[in-house]
């Protein structure tokens, strides 16, 4: 398969694949990430694809989306608590701090992605014509930028 066939292809079934994650795990950003970890893996793969995509990036999609559930389900979620318990107002207040530091000490484009898309709440056009670049870096950015975030998370949970 070729680059271009495969870009066409993967945008033909970006919907379905993300589809499948948002049904397992139920987390639009959570979703989002596995719908880009698949098309990177086969983006890897496709100069030895013959066959359609959607079969393998399904399939993909379902197991890494009930890896990372089990994973997200092994740890204390990061939830807000309720608003009248004043225990669970200082650990989101430390969280919160905890992330923002997390988010501070990450390399600039980086931050910036982050901040635009979840402080800011701009979509991945509007973040793409600010950067001058494509949708899809931008989501390639905002991925690793999560990814980074919640692996530091976990290495504070395991300690």
């Amino acid at each position: 398969m070729t680059k271009d066939e495969f870009q066409q292809a993967a945008v033909a079934i970006r919907p379905r694949i993300e589809g499948i994650a948002m049904h397992v795990l139920n987390n639009h950003d959570e979703a989002e990430d596995i719908t880009q970890d698949v098309l990177t893996k086969l983006w890897t793969m496709c100069d030895s694809l013959h066959a359609p995509l959607l079969p393998l990036a399904s399939v993909m999609t379902r197991n890494l989306s009930l890896d990372r559930r089990r994973r997200l389900s092994a740890y204390p979620s990061l939830s807000w608590a309720d608003a009248g318990d004043a225990e669970g107002e200082r650990q989101d207040s430390e969280q919160i701090e905890r992330m923002m530091a997390l988010v501070d000490a990450m390399p600039m484009p980086q931050q910036l992605v982050i901040r635009l898309r979840h402080m800011q709440d701009m979509d991945y056009a509007d973040i793409a014509r600010l950067m001058g670049t494509t949708e899809t870096a931008v989501r390639k950015a905002v991925s690793r930028a999560r990814k980074t975030i919640r692996d530091e998370i976990m290495k504070g949970y395991r300690s």
